[in-house]
């Protein structure tokens, strides 16, 4: 019984961990994305991100190794349809949200629009200097990869630390860790959307949260499930 306590308490501690730089990067955030030079200072902004976040999905990936769990990260051909399936439940629950912002909330800031990718994009090379725009559109772009990576890995370790409680795995236990983590601080800042009065957006992280915690229990239970459906619900 104590070394089945013992593992449970690993786990628990590595869904910490995996939500720990992001922790960190709110605390910074305010000193990094305020000071100038705003190049140099960025720069060591995504140049954390990208240590941080990496250093935690690679000690989890080591860690479930040495656990002889082996994480396959892509999918075999014949699950190429829930890959699929991931992106396009993702789309689905963000524009019906969004129809219900419009509509039912009178929200102007979760709106329909054009691709995020794509506003970013023609955004960012309008910038002056060009350059600047397009460094900054590359470094964000990376950082959404690294960001993505280490959300899928927290969904991917929850669900796994909810079947070591024993607990029904019809539940996507990896959202809702999602939600009451990664959710709850997404926003500028540590304080929750919620307590600065931003309750459609608060719904919306709920809803993106558990759609991702969703698509990861499709069959086969894999990260990149995961990792598209955040994926499509940022850029798509």
């Amino acid at each position: 019984m104590e070394q089945s306590n013992t593992k449970k308490t690993a786990w628990i501690l590595f869904c910490l961990l995996l939500f720990s730089p992001f922790v960190v990067e709110k605390f910074i955030a305010p000193i990094t994305l305020t000071r100038e030079p705003e190049v140099i200072w960025g720069s060591i902004h995504w140049l954390y991100c990208y240590i941080a976040y990496g250093a935690a999905c690679f000690f989890y990936l080591k860690w479930q190794k040495k656990i002889d769990i082996k994480i396959v990260v892509l999918p075999s051909w014949q699950e190429t349809k829930w890959l699929i399936l991931s992106i396009a439940l993702a789309v689905a629950a963000k524009r019906v949200f969004q129809i219900i912002a419009v509509h039912a909330f009178n929200d102007t800031e979760i709106h329909m629009a054009a691709p995020m990718i794509y506003r970013d994009f023609i955004g960012m090379i309008q910038a002056e200097p060009i350059w600047m725009g397009i460094g900054y559109f590359v470094m964000q772009y990376i950082y959404y990869i690294f960001e993505f990576a280490l959300v899928a890995l927290m969904v991917d370790c929850a669900q796994k630390t909810s079947a070591q409680f024993g607990w029904s795995q019809k539940i996507p236990w990896g959202g809702i860790f999602m939600a009451l983590t990664w959710g709850l601080i997404h926003r500028f800042g540590v304080i929750p959307p919620i307590l600065r009065g931003e309750y459609v957006y608060s719904i919306y992280t709920v809803i993106q949260c558990l759609t991702i915690g969703y698509a990861y229990m499709l069959p086969g239970k894999k990260p990149i499930y995961a990792f598209v459906a955040i994926m499509a619900f940022y850029w798509l």
